[in-house]
């Protein structure tokens, strides 16, 4: 049984939502309101007061990070010996049934996946063979175009066709040409994407009536977080998955989604009860997190949200400081009045640096951050990423620069291949010999060996640069 001290530490939605075990139950769970606190508890009841077999509880997050957390968690409820391995992704479960299965789309059993940096990679080889140029706009232009052809799964048939033939339908641009190639690349190596394991996942689950009904029959109890955040193509795996129980609890928050760019449909949780009937429906509306003041500032901000679930956040938490809002007319004006603010309250109430954070929404503004906090002799520390000036490319141009300015070898074997330029220790124990006969003539400038490397180089540095 379980625990009583888990349960009192739920609230009364919470439990109501561990207790709904059976049909389709939709969570609506707010920011900050103690959602995997429910999920973890819920797997625990189902193991615990229902005998589930963890083997038989597929429960799906959105990161392997937030996967990994949650795992941690269960087994400290549940024990060490269980099997919690279908506690994953999306990607993680068509992984393991795509190599569970693999003679089912004539793929080899050893089958790579690859990530973005090796399409790009492969994208870098097809634009050099169309000779065009390598810039990060074209790279991540022709992946949306990549992941857009692929949210239709009818591709499947033909790149997993062991006899040659056309991948696309209808080949009427260069875009269609290198797509073209691209796939046809996958298919001549049995690498898959992102978008291929859940594809394929989902072809051989339609075409394959033995595997579909392992799986359902297997899964007794289905759980989907961050539930906003999926696709039509991961519903659709979904829904083939707990068609035979229809034992589905999908947890999310309309007013979080972040992810439509790469396919998230808010409207899939808005209207999950339309498509699925009967659909219980729980709003976990108590948050843990924040004070009285930060959530009215957020509830007025949410509302204004068309395509939404109503609901109020609300919170028993003390009083805080009001919500400050302040608009500046740059972006070095902004961190200006923000290390101002930071020294100011600091003196004033007796706090250390390390008791304030700055948040930015992408990686490249902590530039102008970093910069301003130098300049104050602030310090600081960068979580969950690397400092502006210890990036990768920030080092490479500066290898450039110093090429530029020194004739620095260290620097020049640096950005040899950066771009790749397929440059091996033979070509480069050639050079030396050359520049090791040009040192010895006084007044040669080494620039002249150096000078092709630097144009093509400085030319790739400004677009990643612009990240």
């Amino acid at each position: 049984m379980i625990d009583d001290v888990i349960l009192e530490k739920l609230n009364d939605k919470q439990r109501e939502a561990v207790f709904a075990t059976e049909g389709y139950v939709r969570v609506i769970a707010g920011a900050g309101s103690g959602k995997t606190k429910l999920l973890v508890s819920r797997y625990a009841y189902l193991v615990q007061d229902y005998g589930i077999d963890p083997a038989n509880i597929l429960c799906i997050t959105f990161t392997n990070k937030a996967a990994g957390e949650m795992k941690k968690r269960i087994r400290s409820l549940i024990g060490d010996g269980n099997d919690t391995s279908l506690i994953c992704t999306y990607h993680g479960f068509c992984n393991r049934l795509l190599r569970e299965n693999p003679e089912k789309l004539f793929l080899n059993k050893q089958f790579q996946i690859i990530d973005s940096y090796q399409q790009k990679a492969i994208l870098t080889d097809i634009y050099q063979k169309f000779e065009l140029q390598l810039d990060y706009a074209s790279f991540e232009s022709m992946l949306h175009k990549l992941g857009k052809f692929k949210s239709n799964t009818d591709y499947v048939d033909r790149i997993c066709n062991p006899e040659p033939c056309q991948i696309i339908d209808k080949i009427t641009s260069q875009d269609d040409e290198i797509l073209e190639e691209f796939m046809q690349r996958q298919k001549a190596t049995y690498s898959l994407d992102f978008h291929d394991l859940i594809a394929f996942a989902i072809h051989v689950l339609v075409h394959n009536d033995d595997v579909r009904k392992k799986w359902q029959e297997r899964l007794n109890y289905i759980m989907v977080d961050e539930f906003q955040d999926s696709s039509s193509v991961e519903m659709r795996l979904i829904e083939i998955l707990s068609e035979h129980y229809q034992n589905l609890l999908i947890v999310g928050d309309p007013d979080q989604n972040i992810y439509e760019w790469r396919g998230s449909d808010v409207k899939l949780l808005v209207d999950f009860e339309k498509s699925h009937v009967p659909t219980q429906t729980i709003f976990l509306n108590q948050n843990y997190r924040s004070t009285p003041e930060i959530l009215k500032c957020a509830n007025t901000l949410i509302e204004k949200n068309e395509i939404r679930l109503k609901k109020d956040l609300f919170t028993r938490n003390p009083n805080g400081a009001e919500v400050v809002h302040y608009h500046s007319k740059n972006d070095f004006e902004e961190m200006d009045h923000i290390v101002e603010l930071i020294k100011g309250i600091k003196q004033a109430e007796s706090y250390k640096y390390s008791d304030f954070a700055i948040l930015y929404r992408s990686g490249f503004l902590s530039r102008i951050a970093e910069k301003k906090l130098v300049e104050k002799n602030i310090p600081y520390e960068i979580l969950g990423g690397v400092r502006f000036y210890q990036r990768m490319e920030i080092l490479d141009i500066l290898a450039y620069l110093k090429l530029i300015a020194f004739d620095d070898d260290i620097s020049f074997k640096r950005i040899i291949n950066t771009p790749r330029r397929r440059f091996g220790r033979s070509k480069l124990s050639h050079l030396e010999s050359i520049r090791d006969a040009v040192r010895m003539r006084k007044g040669q400038d080494l620039m002249l060996i150096y000078y092709p490397f630097l144009v093509a180089g400085l030319i790739q540095m400004t677009f990643m640069i612009q990240m």
